[in-house]
């Protein structure tokens, strides 16, 4: 990582955790560079597992559900209140049992508008960051999923055209920012 990606990305923990120490932060690339993907998944989901009170997550790398531990997807997170995904997303997993969780960043994930939508369902979300990398689609689109609380929304994609905006869907959005580096 360049050194200005990296202040910025230290920047953005400070921001993200209001200057308290980090909790957690879970080097998913790190586990996935041991042989067995197996291990992976146990060390993985024992981590979780041990963790269910912790505040602050920050998964780094591609991010998948373990493919062994079928109740991994079931893991209750219902202390987290901030969450970094920077990695590409290949599960929903990520959203089950966070009913606390006030601020989503991401980074590099790819999702596509159907994860967007799928972010309605977390109650308590207040504050949601698009960093370059994160969304896919060149259109996104907040009117069919209500977002009870999210007032703060920013949006920083490479190639996203247009976005539309149903307020009705966002009733207590203050402040948005978007930003498209899209040239036509």
């Amino acid at each position: 990582m360049k050194e200005k990606d990296r202040k910025k990305f230290d920047k953005d923990i400070l921001q993200i955790t209001e200057g308290f120490p980090l909790s957690i932060a879970l080097l998913s690339g790190l586990v996935q560079s041991k042989e067995l993907p197996e291990e992976w998944d146990k060390d993985l989901s024992s981590a979780l597992k041990k963790h269910e009170n912790l505040r602050t997550m920050i998964l780094h790398g591609n991010i998948e559900a373990p493919s062994s531990d079928k109740g991994f997807t079931t893991l209750s997170f219902h202390s987290l209140k901030y969450m970094v995904l920077d990695g590409e997303l290949h599960c929903l997993f990520i959203l089950n049992g966070m009913p606390n969780l006030i601020k989503l960043t991401l980074m590099k994930t790819k999702v596509t508008q159907g994860f967007i939508d799928k972010l309605a369902e977390l109650p308590s979300l207040t504050i949601l960051t698009l960093c370059p990398g994160s969304y896919m689609e060149k259109q996104l689109v907040f009117t069919s999923a209500t977002f009870r609380c999210l007032s703060k929304l920013k949006v920083d994609v490479e190639e996203l055209e247009d976005v539309v905006i149903n307020l009705i869907m966002l009733p207590k959005l203050e402040k948005w920012e978007i930003i498209s580096h899209h040239t036509h």
